[in-house]
């Protein structure tokens, strides 16, 4: 768990994404459902939806504190460093912090399919490609890597588990994805020029 957070944290970093509030936001409490109660629900749904609602919040806690922490540990290892900007405290990579990153990629990719693609044979594309998934924590690495093998291709993420494309998908992507089992939490749509809406998987 230590290893796939830092994992997450060097790499928002990598990509720009400098902000706590937006590093715990997006990428520690990806999929917890904040949804507002509504006043016409039974006793029973209410209760049901307090207690969800009290368990989601101390698992925000918990993230929390694993979070600085590691953010605590990182700055001490000289993996990134503190910046103050109007009083408010921003975390950048550092070069040691990068070759940490590079050296925690080597590892995911030993254990999993390469993320990159080149050449490789495409499905035909008539269109702009929607790939959504839901995928569980327990498959978080494989999480990641499903994110970067979209960057790789050429995907554009809109939402954290929504992306676009225009190129077409690799086969070799989309066996990989059968492979590792994903299928179940994958759906692909196609939108065609003319308008229609095509699933591919």
């Amino acid at each position: 768990m230590r290893g796939e957070l830092m994992f997450k944290i060097l790499s928002a970093l990598e990509e720009g994404k400098d902000g706590m509030v937006d590093l715990l936001d997006n990428y520690l409490f990806d999929g917890i459902d904040r949804g507002l109660r509504r006043a016409d629900e039974p006793k029973k749904e209410l209760d049901e939806w307090e207690e969800s609602e009290k368990r989601e919040k101390e698992e925000q806690r918990q993230m929390s504190r694993r979070f600085y922490a590691l953010v605590s540990y990182l700055e001490r290892d000289g993996l990134v460093r503190k910046t103050m900007v109007s009083q408010s405290v921003f975390i950048k990579i550092t070069g040691k912090g990068k070759d940490k990153l590079e050296n925690l990629k080597t590892s995911i990719e030993k254990a999993l399919p390469s993320p990159k693609y080149g050449n490789s044979p495409v499905s035909e594309n008539k269109g702009v490609t929607i790939f959504t998934f839901d995928i569980p924590e327990k498959e978080r690495n494989k999480r990641d890597w499903l994110r970067c093998a979209l960057r790789s291709i050429g995907f554009e993420m809109i939402h954290k588990s929504v992306w676009t494309g225009k190129d077409g998908i690799p086969k070799d992507f989309l066996e990989d994805i059968k492979n590792l089992k994903l299928g179940d939490y994958i759906e692909i749509f196609q939108i065609t020029r003319a308008g229609s809406l095509r699933k591919l998987m």
